[in-house]
């Protein structure tokens, strides 16, 4: 069977998204993060497999000011990565209230920075730790700690410093907590389960925490299908999917603990024993980066919409929050999700907490990003400026100041300033002044003056703008006579002695410039270069296109000066043709443009020196003069008169 080349083209594109969607989801795929684990007698940090309980490895805490003596509680802070756990510093001591210090671990080198004494002044025996998703660190005493036992505290992450948060009662000895951030709520374990037999008794409890409102759910029972035993919770950590992973100490075998997977309906499962008694559990978090959303912000009462989130560590399952509430998130790669966004979102106006979660195990919170929700913006001002003075398209001298006054029709209600800008200036008015002065010195050639009316945020109610020209003073034209030389000159001196023919500088270049060049430019010194003068000053600044073409000149002057500097024949064919159509131009400028034809040599003229050039031009010279040539045509200009030629040229409205 024949294949089309078009249906090969899209099995090509169709197997092209497919590799490309196979690749974004590996890049995404959900990587089981670590789960790192204390205990009770010794001083080491493990990595466990969390399906099996397995050892990975182990690396020794090491504390610069004492020893270590063994640990009872372990998290980690979702919002930055930090480990925290409660050391035993000095010789072991199983039951002594007061003895647990803060601190935080490098999981890598096992390297700890001593925090402070957790709850030793009013002995307080802390068990264990646990963070919610917002970065708040939780403690709970045990059964032995002699002040305020079985009660949650929230711990300061810098000092150590505990304030009782609510008492919990139930269980009794061996206490564990572990928040759960699918459902929001902290799970607590407390008690002794002497025989270890599943369904427990009443003494073992297992319940929920609801940290906004303060109170527990009630006891959730434990079942299990695989004759797993629990007989006392001395670790939780949250493996995700619902789901817990317990350590438990059996009685019945001397410093042997039990891991198990405990569901939040209670279903125990077993998973592996350890020969050391776990005493702190936690997966090491992924925490997300918000680098930028898109749109950056919204006006109050705008709708629904779809918000992009850009940073860095997104994990497959990474929701975006706002203003902690999940919304629905579609993860894009590791740097992209985009979130939906309600009316109800945006109705009113004030600023939303952007904040990406990743899923457990492990999670990980992001820093929150700011996003601006404006209120409704009020009508526009009726308001139009403008100048008053000067006018536009107006000739000033150079060397003077521009006064200028800004005319206001409409209300003037809501207008913080006027700013006005030209050139290098800027000068701004407040209400009632309207009149200033624009420095001449930053103003060059043409020149756009602009109003901006503003509010007192800075946003522009109103615009008005008009052209202006800043006429250089003329220079005498040199009556002394030019030596003819067979010499060379710099490029610097040709451009001089260039201006100079222009009217724009005297003639200081004291080398001689090549004997072809000057002796065709010395036939031009009787040009009435007046002429050429008022043909830029008074006609082509009036209108778009003339401004058009003299700012080309002036952009392009140089370049052309370094083609008749290498081919002296182009310098004498411009020459000759600013000669030859000097009475047209003065016609022109007298207003007298109806009576000169345009003769087929003068036509041919221009086209053969443009054409010349062009073959000599690069780079913007050459791109420009391909655009003028063809829009031009001067072979088309034979029988036009140089009014009627003027119109033409106005009429492609140059800008």
């Amino acid at each position: 069977m024949k294949t089309s080349r078009s249906s090969f083209g899209l099995g090509s594109a169709l197997l092209a998204a497919c590799l490309c969607l196979v690749s974004a989801q590996s890049a995404l795929a959900q990587t089981t993060p670590k789960l790192y684990a204390v205990a009770r007698q010794d001083a080491l940090l493990r990595e466990l497999n969390p399906a099996t309980g397995a050892l990975i490895s182990s690396v020794p805490m090491t504390f610069s000011s004492g020893s270590i003596s063994g640990a009872t509680g372990l998290a980690a802070d979702p919002t930055t990565g930090t480990f925290y756990a409660l050391l035993r510093l000095g010789a072991f001591s199983p039951e002594h209230p007061g003895d647990r210090n803060l601190v935080t671990v490098n999981v890598t080198t096992g390297a700890v920075t001593n925090i402070g004494p957790v709850g030793s002044a009013a002995k307080l025996s802390f068990a264990d730790l646990a963070f919610d998703s917002n970065g708040t660190l939780y403690g709970v005493t045990g059964d032995g700690s002699i002040g305020q036992p079985r009660t949650l505290f929230t711990i300061d992450k810098a000092t150590g410093a505990t304030t009782p948060y609510m008492p919990l009662g139930n269980g009794g000895d061996g206490e564990a907590i572990v928040y759960n951030p699918d459902d929001r709520l902290m799970y607590h374990a407390s008690g002794v389960n002497l025989t270890g037999a599943i369904p427990a008794p009443a003494g073992l409890v297992f319940e929920s925490i609801n940290l906004a409102t303060r109170t527990t759910s009630p006891r959730i029972p434990l079942t299990t299908t695989t004759n797993a035993a629990i007989q006392e919770a001395a670790a939780i950590a949250y493996a995700g999917g619902g789901a817990f992973i317990w350590s438990s100490l059996d009685f019945n075998q001397s410093l042997v603990f039990r891991l198990v997977r405990v569901t939040s309906a209670g279903v125990v499962t077993a998973i592996g024993t350890a020969n050391y008694l776990v005493t702190g559990l936690a997966f090491a978090p992924t925490v997300p980066t918000i680098t930028s959303t898109t749109p950056a912000g919204a006006i109050a009462g705008s709708g629904e919409f779809r918000l992009t989130v850009t940073g860095t560590g997104f994990l497959s399952g990474a929701t975006v929050q706002w203003n902690g509430a999940s919304r629905t998130t579609n993860v894009v790669s590791a740097t992209q999700l985009t979130a939906d966004i309600s009316a109800a979102d945006v109705a009113t106006a004030g600023t939303a907490q952007v904040t990406v979660v990743n899923p457990a195990p492990g999670g990980g919170t992001s820093a929150a990003r700011s996003f601006s929700i404006l209120g409704t913006p009020p009508p526009p001002v009726a308001l139009t400026v403008g100048f008053a003075t000067p006018q536009t398209n107006s000739t000033h001298p150079s060397n003077q100041n521009i006064s200028f006054t800004i005319s206001v029709t409409g209300s003037q209600t809501g207008v913080a300033d006027y700013l006005v800008t030209t050139g290098g200036n800027t000068v701004t008015l407040r209400p009632p002044t309207l009149s200033g002065v624009i420095t001449a010195a930053n103003v060059e050639g043409f020149d756009t003056l602009t109003v901006q009316a503003r509010n007192a945020t800075g946003a522009v109610l109103a615009t008005g703008r008009i052209d202006i020209f800043l006429a250089r003073p003329y220079q005498p034209i040199q009556s002394s006579p030019i030596r003819v030389e067979d010499a060379t000159c710099t490029l610097e001196e040709i451009y001089e002695i260039i201006k100079f023919f222009l009217g724009d500088v005297p003639l200081t270049s004291g080398t001689p410039p090549r004997q072809a060049l000057l002796a065709a430019a010395a036939d031009l010194v009787a040009i009435d270069l007046n002429v050429f003068r008022a043909f830029r000053d008074n006609v082509l600044s009036t209108t778009p296109a003339g401004r058009y073409y003299t700012n080309v000149y002036e952009r392009m002057s140089f370049s052309l000066i370094a083609i008749m500097v290498r081919e002296p024949t182009q310098a004498v064919a411009i020459y000759q043709t600013v000669q030859d159509w000097t009475p047209a131009i003065r016609a022109l400028v007298n207003g007298q443009g109806g009576t000169v034809t345009i003769t087929p040599a003068m036509a041919a003229q221009v086209q053969t020196m443009l054409t010349n050039l062009r073959r000599s031009a690069t780079g913007e010279l050459a791109a420009i003069m391909d655009t003028e040539i063809a829009a031009l045509n001067p072979s088309s200009w034979a029988g036009m008169t140089i009014g009627q030629l003027l119109a033409r040229v106005e009429s492609q409205q140059r800008t």
